[in-house]
């Protein structure tokens, strides 16, 4: 029996790079399907979200077994929307190439204007 398929499909899923557990995929899809109109469900917004869970798993904030809408509580679950709707604006702004972004030594994505980004500040300060 070849239980590597065992492993990789019960035990641990590779997302992006990172490793998960299934359930906490599982919750991840669940939450951010019952998000889908308020925010873009993108593997980035995934990513993020299973980190989240991840972290509250680790802390003992979170079960397997716990049903999807007791993970977050109202303050949380907005700021993860806010946090979203954010991370959307910069990705636009850098698909304009007024930004770009750089992973720090923690893998965390820090932003920067570019210089199309500065010439393009410079003419809005004109206008005024």
């Amino acid at each position: 029996m070849d239980l590597s398929i065992f492993f990789i499909s019960f035990v641990k899923i590779d997302v992006m790079g990172k490793v998960y557990q299934p359930f906490i995929l599982e919750k991840a899809d669940l939450i951010l399907e019952i998000l889908k109109d308020d925010i873009k469900c993108t593997e980035k917004e995934k990513n993020r979200l299973c980190d989240i869970l991840t972290d509250k798993y680790i802390k003992g904030e979170l079960d397997a077994e716990d049903p999807v809408h007791s993970i977050f509580n109202r303050e949380e679950l907005m700021s993860f929307i806010e946090e979203s709707l954010i991370h959307e604006d910069l990705d636009h702004l850098a698909e304009l190439g007024l930004i770009d972004s750089i992973d720090d030594e923690n893998n965390e994505e820090l932003y920067f204007i570019t210089e199309k980004g500065k010439k393009y500040v410079e003419e809005i300060k004109k206008e005024k």
